[in-house]
């Protein structure tokens, strides 16, 4: 499960899709759910939230996909697998990355045109590359338990 969870992470986003967006379908198809339906759910959350300068979005899909598994189904289901999960996850990440938000990770505004110039030329392949290969190989080892 781990290989083929980061192997299809990393194909969606080398293919244009965004890092939220290839994350949480890479992580619905391993649960086996319908991962082109969740590529649309995922998709604002790209770019730190649609270029708010927000959490990062493989951050943001990773969390999806733990709440799709361990998430509560009514009131009475309790929360501590999934808080355990998430601040696992928050921990590794902020371990390695130093920051949760998007624009801490990258510097970018992906609302202006020169700095999405800057992702697509750079950015993508040396940082956001990086994040959602990390990302997805936590979320593999955190699905397992």
């Amino acid at each position: 499960m781990r290989e083929e969870l980061v192997d299809d992470a990393m194909h969606l986003f080398d293919a244009g899709y965004n890092c939220a967006e290839s994350i949480f379908s890479a992580g619905a198809k391993c649960l086996g759910m319908d991962e082109k339906s969740f590529s649309r759910i995922a998709t604002g959350f790209g770019g730190g939230l649609s270029g708010t300068k927000s959490v990062c979005g493989a951050f943001t899909g990773a969390v999806m996909v733990l709440g799709a598994k361990f998430g509560r189904t009514d009131l009475t289901d309790g929360r501590a697998l999934i808080t355990g999960k998430v601040q696992e996850l928050s921990r590794a990440f902020i371990d390695k990355f130093g920051s949760t938000n998007c624009y801490s990770l990258t510097g970018l505004d992906f609302t202006s045109p020169e700095d999405m110039n800057r992702y697509k030329n750079k950015v993508h392949r040396e940082i956001c590359k990086e994040i959602v290969s990390f990302t997805a190989r936590k979320l593999s080892e955190l699905l397992k338990n």
